[in-house]
């Protein structure tokens, strides 16, 4: 919560009348209804940077500003908007980049960290060292199935309350067939010979 307090040499407090602007400026600010005691405990129920601040009136009715608080920053959880798609491969064959799609929801910066994972779950995986964007190639040197999904984080937003994980999608690595022989005999056939 915030705090306006005052000290006067004549009078005492009359009133008290908290305003928010978005900008840091007097100029522009609005009065927030019905908060008119010396501490004001900001809402968080919509992202943005608010700046606020306490008039105080004593009772000669003369009135002063409390200094405009530093900025109350509210972050929301990111929204993912196009989720990874997983794919079966052919084992050491090019995998194409899985890619996730997100917005901040407002206030912040996206920030993303993949993770795999031997089952089909969106926690608890193996970080994923470097893979820190919105997209990361799986690699198909290891044949079977591993599971990848990414934790995006509105970057600035306090901590745990900004995370988001995908669902975690299958790439399925296959391996090629084995050549345990070769017999491949030369032959000389006549024309419409059977070989």
């Amino acid at each position: 919560s915030m705090t306006a307090s005052a000290t006067t040499a004549t009078g005492t407090i009359a009133s008290y009348q908290w305003y928010k602007n978005t900008s840091n400026s007097y100029t522009g600010a609005v009065q927030i209804a019905n908060e008119t005691n010396a501490t004001f405990t900001p809402p968080t129920t919509s992202t943005g940077t608010t700046y606020y601040y306490c008039e105080i009136t004593n009772s000669w009715g003369c009135k002063t500003n409390t200094p405009i608080s530093g900025a109350i920053n509210v972050y929301a959880a990111p929204v993912i908007t196009s989720q990874p798609t997983g794919a079966t491969y052919c084992q050491n064959v090019n995998a194409t980049a899985l890619t996730v799609t997100a917005t901040a929801g407002g206030l912040g910066t996206l920030t993303y960290q993949w993770y795999s994972n031997n089952s089909n779950s969106n926690s608890n995986g193996t970080l994923l060292t470097g893979a820190t964007s919105a997209t990361y190639t799986p690699s198909t040197a290891t044949v079977g199935t591993t599971y990848y999904y990414v934790v995006i984080n509105n970057g600035g937003g306090a901590a745990g309350c900004s995370l988001l994980a995908s669902n975690a999608v299958a790439v399925v690595v296959n391996d090629l067939p084995v050549i345990n022989a070769i017999s491949l005999g030369a032959q000389t056939l006549c024309l419409n010979a059977t070989p």
